[in-house]
């Protein structure tokens, strides 16, 4: 479901709210995706990971401190997927994932991609 919204600056976004299905597909594709990306993240990213919170973060930042570092660093990708070129990202995910069947319902399923279409076609 894709329900247009306009933001108090008129600034227009749009809300996606997930269908049922769409959540169903979206844990299956996490489940085949989450064993082998996950190894690859950093010891000290903690969004969206498995048994890791932002609790987790303030611990291990409070730890840092008593060791004597100085310095939080706090990094949020909350625009990232408004910007990644998809056809890069599925180049990338797809050097990873071997089963085109998975990598094909990605693609159909992904508000990026569609989102990402949209805006090409718009700017053209």
């Amino acid at each position: 479901m894709h329900i247009p919204k306009t933001h108090w600056a008129k600034v227009h976004f749009a809300l996606i709210v997930p269908t049922v299905t769409d959540r169903l597909i979206q844990q299956a594709i996490y489940q085949v995706l989450m064993p082998i990306f996950e190894p690859e993240f950093s010891d000290d990213s903690y969004g969206f990971r498995p048994i890791r919170s932002a609790h987790h973060a303030i611990y291990q930042a409070q730890e840092y401190i008593q060791a004597g570092y100085r310095v939080v660093v706090d990094m949020d990708l909350e625009k990232f997927f408004d910007t990644v070129e998809h056809d890069v990202l599925m180049h990338k995910v797809a050097r990873r994932v071997k089963d085109k069947d998975v990598l094909h319902l990605i693609g159909k399923i992904s508000p990026i991609r569609r989102e990402y279409q949209r805006t090409r076609s718009i700017d053209a």
